[in-house]
């Protein structure tokens, strides 16, 4: 009877509106659990069902992750917003999200209950969590069954699925805000009405991950303690700091006392916000990151510092912040856990990022399409190089930044071109700027040799066309992105594998710092944070800065300002990297950021002068991006699985 429930909840579950998750095992091994929980080797290959979402993650890759695309850090020409990208089928969607063309029929980038019809139709292990949750807590009730195992193997792989199971949860509650809670699969012999579970109020939700998370920790392996064969796998530094960065989000403004969410509720009424705003929230969630960092530091991981390329010191700190985010075998002592970023389509990630030559240069190829730029707002984020914001250094030329100026100083040799005219606001930026952002009359380090950048009309890395067209790949910006392109990614050489961060420990240093202003105030504690990650970005510490060159040094003693700075700070550390997408939604600020137009240059000037706008600012490059609140700071569940579980709908979808 037993192993006859469990083969119909893989069949018939609540969950099971999604039917591509049957292609994933095979008929007999549906019917044969008992004998797969016997021995080590079936055990273990079930557990991959367990892993698949986790283990073949969006994380980084421009065609699967709604967080590269989906905010105002990218811009690209229409050629690649309706243009698919090899034979499954792909294309750059998460644009639409930018552009409001979310829907509820069939939703984009959808975990809760997978489309099967939208960017990779051939990805059988993108499982929708909740088929992934199925397996997790089929693993959890029968690992203890198998014979030729020791207890404390059995231990690990139960404390290491349940923390996967955690991850699950947190993602699905990111993206959906109250979630359904399955502690245990139901059998199929439920009634229909006791099938259908309710979502349940986002606090029960966070404390059942937190709850989760605590079983596992005390049998999960340090990161240090783990077997090659398992690097991949959640390690005990990974569990503090997913129950650190959940706990943070219960904090945030999107969940603590946010009245968008006030009267939402379920079908029987019951709430599922809080609409009172809880201080002890931020209390919890800075006591977790002091937790997880302590934890973190005991067994060696630490921020990536000490690469020297008998250069420049900004060179030295630039290899220090490219190491970071790039590491090829797991051996980053600031990579808490990550996955390896290989493209499988045929390099499309460095296709849509490396510079477009000019048609008959030698490097010129048509598989290099070099238009998924940086937006003006990243470029403009990014500090200038005493660690304030471009419009807060009374030393840096705000006023004047769209005019042109020279560098003269070797510090910037192999940075920015020395003693020739280059715009201002591409003059005395922090590393991290010119670790990330590619510009004119600037170098990017392409293999051993450094290349400087042309974005004019006919340049090396310029359009040759006269106008805006749809049907080839355009810059219209006039940047590229270096961050996460590996130097050794060029036109001849497009598959280069790297390890991508899911948590790293800088993460954790500026989520320690926002949850200790929150609840207190500006502090020592609050600062050492920033510092921490301030000094490997090579700017001055925070005091230093706002004292010494600020228009505003009070602006460090307040929390409104704290804020301000540590968001900045989060934004600038990991651009690109996906966070900004979350980010700006738990701080309640996506509806007033992401509805700004899309500014860059007119890539069609032959000249700096006309490219430059004849030095009056940047020009509008795209209008159609929307964000509407409270509508789009969640997902909406498919229209399907709303009809088939009785579950209430997100607002407004």
């Amino acid at each position: 009877m037993k192993k006859t429930i469990i083969i119909s909840i893989l069949l018939l579950s609540i969950f099971s509106s999604c039917k591509d998750y049957l292609d994933l095992v095979p008929e007999n091994d549906l019917l044969s659990i008992d004998i797969i929980f016997e021995k080590r080797a079936s055990t273990e290959q079930f557990l991959l069902s367990c892993y698949a979402p986790f283990l073949s993650p969006r994380e980084g890759k421009v065609l699967k992750d709604p967080s590269i695309t989906g905010a105002d850090e990218y811009m690209t020409n229409e050629y690649s917003r309706n243009n698919s990208y090899s034979s499954a089928n792909s294309y750059l969607i998460g644009f639409k999200l930018g552009d409001g063309l979310q829907n509820s029929n069939t939703p984009l980038f959808p975990i809760w209950c997978k489309n099967n019809v939208e960017f990779n139709k051939d990805d059988k292990f993108d499982l929708n969590r909740y088929e992934a949750i199925r397996y997790c807590n089929i693993f959890i009730d029968r690992i203890d069954d198998v014979y030729n195992m020791t207890d404390a193997e059995k231990k690990q792989w139960k404390a290491e699925v349940k923390a996967v199971k955690a991850f699950y949860y947190y993602e699905l509650l990111r993206q959906y805000g109250p979630i359904v809670l399955v502690p245990e699969n139901i059998s199929v012999e439920t009634e229909i009405d006791d099938m259908q579970i309710a979502r349940s109020h986002v606090d029960t939700c966070v404390n059942e991950i937190v709850k989760i998370l605590d079983e596992a920790i005390p049998d999960l392996l340090a990161f240090s303690d783990k077997s090659p064969s398992r690097i991949k796998t959640f390690n005990r530094e990974a569990a503090y700091t997913l129950k650190a960065k959940v706990l943070v989000l219960a904090a945030s403004p999107l969940f603590n006392g946010n009245s968008w969410f006030g009267n939402f509720t379920n079908r029987n009424g019951e709430p599922l916000f809080s609409s009172v705003y809880d201080a002890e929230k931020w209390e919890k969630a800075a006591l977790a990151c002091d937790e997880a960092l302590y934890y973190c530091l005991s067994t060696g991981r630490q921020l990536i510092t000490g690469s020297y390329s008998n250069e420049t010191p900004k060179i030295d700190v630039i290899l220090d912040l490219k190491k970071s985010i790039m590491d090829e075998d797991y051996n980053g002592t600031e990579f808490i856990l990550g996955s390896v970023m290989t493209d499988p389509l045929s390099g499309t990630d460095y296709q849509l990022k490396l510079p477009r030559y000019k048609p008959g240069h030698t490097e010129y190829s048509t598989n290099i399409y070099g238009n998924l730029n940086p937006t003006m707002r990243m470029v403009e984020l990014f500090y200038t190089e005493n660690g304030l914001p471009i419009n807060m250094d009374r030393t840096w030329p705000y006023t004047d930044r769209y005019k042109m100026g020279k560098e003269t100083s070797n510090e910037y040799k192999n940075l920015v071109k020395l003693n020739e005219e280059v715009l201002n606001l591409h003059l005395r930026r922090e590393p991290r700027f010119y670790a990330s952002i590619a510009c004119d009359k600037c170098f990017w380090k392409r293999g051993l040799m450094y290349e400087e950048m042309n974005p004019y009309k006919d340049g090396v890395h310029g359009t040759p066309d006269d106008m805006i067209k749809v049907d080839v790949p355009q810059n219209l910006t006039g940047y590229w992105v270096k961050k996460g392109v590996p130097d050794e990614a060029t036109t001849n050489a497009l598959m280069v594998s790297y390890v991508v961060s899911k948590f790293r420990l800088a993460d954790l240093y500026l989520l320690q710092a926002e949850a200790w202003n929150e609840f207190e105030g500006p502090s020592e504690k609050v600062y050492d944070a920033l510092n921490v990650v301030r000094e490997r970005a090579g700017i001055p510490p925070i005091q230093d800065a706002w004292i010494n060159y600020s228009s505003n040094p009070g602006k460090i003693n307040t929390k409104e300002g704290m804020r301000e700075i540590i968001q900045q700070e989060r934004m600038i550390e990991f651009a690109f990297e996906g966070h900004r997408f979350w980010d700006l939604r738990r701080w309640n600020r996506a509806h007033i950021e992401l509805n700004k137009p899309i500014r860059g240059w007119n890539v069609f000037g032959k000249d700096s002068r006309s490219f430059y706008n004849n030095y009056e600012g940047p020009i509008e490059v795209w209008t159609k991006n929307k964000f509407e609140a409270p509508r789009d700071y969640f997902w909406p569940i498919s229209s399907e699985e709303i009809i088939k579980s009785n579950i209430v709908q997100n607002l407004n979808w």
